[in-house]
């Protein structure tokens, strides 16, 4: 133990006798690890006193083996400047000399003061072959009460792979951490700390982030391992300090209370089920239909077959579809392209869009999708995938709106979809789940640390905020049940919806299509393009091509796709040479919408790998350093 600890308590019990006091408002500290392995701290601290002191003082205490060095002390208030000594691995703070009589000058009196001391430690971080480890009391074990502590700790460079940070508390407290979107700096926030309540910070970061290595072997695995075995060991010690005395019966059912809400909300939410959710009887439709069930337009197909919007997942198929029924139609043409890629590598064909002249009686959304190709187009008026990706990029407003109109648009000529009464029973059970669940989430996580803190870490209060956890999570979970479930079919849009089902079965079964009738080839093109509205016109063009290999005098070549004869009975070979160009088609298709697809997923923000923790109250005996600091 330091020598100035027996002095610091009697210090501390003078000031009590003389009516004086202090405490730490707010204690902010950056820990910058050096690419040579030495740690830089900068603290920051504002003090608050009551009555008169004349000193401040931080004490720390280096690994065996380290050094402590400061490098400056000063104040950030705007008050009067300070001087500050250095004695081993003590500093202190004054106004400025002692006097003739041996006092010092007043430092502050019934004020609010702000001090930023920095200082270098050396042999604090371990570094291995395969990871580096900084393990120490970044908040000494010795010092006044802090009513706010803010920690950041910077890595020597941005660490996206291996960056864990796991902050234990002599209490263990529940607080916040967060890393930077460069993955260099980690923020860990407590509110409040107690007096002589210790900060321990262990951080595991990738070995690379270094420029020198202290050990000759790994020691990731070691390190991990004894982690998780501290954490288990503070859980079991939690559980021992939180093992006092009884809590009152009201407590207790308090504590419980989360747990039960669900379950009753989730009998009721089976009434509201029974009375809006269940879906209307229909005729049956059967495995396999035939035919469209519907004359619209092949771009809405997507749209029509589930209760909820797909939106913008739905748009590459929306878009192929169409661009298909409009080479169909004479409004577009196809033409073929070799992509011979970079040096011979990643080559093949690709699907051009000749945009030739606008559809005849274009429904609101075909009209919305040509002039948005058009825009896309080059000055050629032909458009490549690649120019409609690009599109996409620099107009991504567009792809978000252009999402929720081929719903809208349906519903507007056709109808609803879905039963508008408990559409609004759905949004009103959904939306009070869901925000019910949120506040059971937010009350566990802000006052169940407070309420650890006053009823001194009562188990009640453990049960209490676990509770209150799981219940958020069973009210969310049948929040979006009830989104998903309560919502019902009209019931002619529903047998429509089944009857497509059918469609895309019969589209995508061989053995449906060699029992097809005659009449189905004549128009096979027709029914490929709601194939690939279905997402089924690879394998609808597998089993055409198979029907073409046993009867090639019922398939005939429609003029729109490239290099065909003119609508003719043609031969095997020429049945062979058409489906291979369609299956070029398609596979230009296929890569539009997957361009889209990359688009969507390069617009979602990206997930972070680092990851962190808290731990249970701790000893600290594997950590390095330590130190006190005080007032007189």
């Amino acid at each position: 133990m330091s020598p100035l600890r027996p002095i610091l308590a009697a210090l501390v019990f003078l000031a009590l006798a003389w009516g004086k006091s202090y405490s730490l408002e707010r204690v902010e500290q950056d820990v910058y690890l050096l690419p040579n392995g030495l740690v830089r701290v900068v603290d920051v601290r504002t003090w608050r006193f009551d009555g008169v002191f004349r000193e401040v003082f931080l004490e720390i205490d280096p690994r065996r083996g380290g050094q402590v060095r400061f490098e400056e002390a000063r104040a950030l208030d705007g008050g009067p400047p300070i001087r500050y000594e250095v004695e081993g691995n003590r500093i202190s703070l004054t106004a400025g000399p002692p006097d003739r009589s041996g006092n010092l000058p007043v430092l502050a009196e019934n004020q609010r003061r702000t001090f930023r001391i920095s200082y270098t430690l050396s042999n604090e971080v371990a570094v291995a072959q395969d990871a580096a480890l900084f393990d120490r009391q970044v908040l000494e074990p010795e010092h006044a009460a802090v009513g706010a502590y803010l920690l950041r700790l910077h890595a020597p460079r941005p660490v996206p792979g291996l960056f864990r940070v796991f902050i234990f508390t002599g209490r263990g407290r529940i607080g916040t951490l967060e890393f930077d979107p460069a993955q260099q700096v980690a923020t860990v926030r407590l509110a409040p700390v107690s007096q002589n309540e210790f900060v321990r910070a262990r951080v595991i970061l990738e070995a690379g982030a270094f420029s020198v290595r202290t050990l000759n072997a790994p020691r990731l695995e070691q390190w991990l391992q004894e982690t998780e075995e501290e954490t288990r060991g503070f859980r079991e010690r939690s559980r021992q300090l939180i093992d006092g005395p009884s809590a009152p019966a009201w407590a207790w059912a308090l504590a419980v209370g989360p747990l039960v809400l669900p379950v009753v909300l989730f009998g009721l939410f089976l009434r509201a089920y029974a009375r809006f959710g269940r879906e209307p009887q229909t005729e049956e439709v059967g495995r396999y239909y035939r035919e469209p069930p519907e004359e619209i337009p092949p771009g809405l197909v997507p749209y029509v077959l589930t209760q909820t919007d797909p939106g913008q997942s739905m748009l590459g198929r929306m878009i192929a579809a169409t661009l298909l029924d409009w080479a169909r139609r004479g409004s577009v043409e196809l033409i073929q392209r070799e992509n011979p890629g970079l040096f011979g590598w990643l080559g093949g064909s690709e699907t051009h869009f000749r945009l030739v002249s606008p559809p005849e009686h274009a429904t609101p959304l075909e009209s919305e999708v040509w002039r948005l190709l058009r825009s896309a187009a080059g000055p050629d008026g032909v458009l490549k995938p690649s120019e409609l990706k690009q599109f996409f990029r620099q107009h991504p407003s567009l792809l978000t709106s252009l999402g929720r109109r081929p719903r809208a648009i349906y519903e507007a000529t056709y109808g609803p979809l879905l039963d508008a009464r408990s559409s609004r029973v759905a949004a009103r059970w959904g939306g009070w789940l869901v925000g019910l669940g949120f506040v059971f989430f937010f009350l566990a996580l802000t006052a169940g640390p407070r309420l650890l803190e006053a009823w001194n870490g009562a188990l009640w209060v453990g049960v209490l905020m676990l509770s209150g956890v799981l219940g958020g999570l069973g009210l969310l979970a049948l929040g979006f049940l009830a989104f998903g479930s309560l919502s019902r079919w009209m019931p002619d849009k529903l047998l429509k919806a089944k009857r497509w089902q059918a469609y895309r079965n019969f589209l995508a079964d061989f053995s449906q299509m060699e029992r097809a009738p005659a009449e189905h080839f004549k128009m096979w093109d027709y029914h490929f393009v709601y194939a690939a509205a279905l997402g089924v016109a690879e394998r609808y063009l597998r089993n055409l091509r198979q029907v073409a290999q046993q009867r090639p005098e019922m398939v005939a070549l429609p003029r729109w796709i490239p290099g065909s004869s003119l609508g003719q009975a043609s031969t095997a070979l020429a049945s062979s040479e058409m489906l291979q160009q369609i299956s070029r088609m398609t596979g230009g298709l296929e890569q539009i919408a997957r361009n889209l697809e990359s688009l969507e997923r390069a617009l979602r923000p990206s997930s972070s790998g680092s990851s962190g923790g808290f731990g249970g109250s701790s000893r600290g005996g594997s950590s390095g350093g330590g130190g006190s600091s005080g007032a007189r």
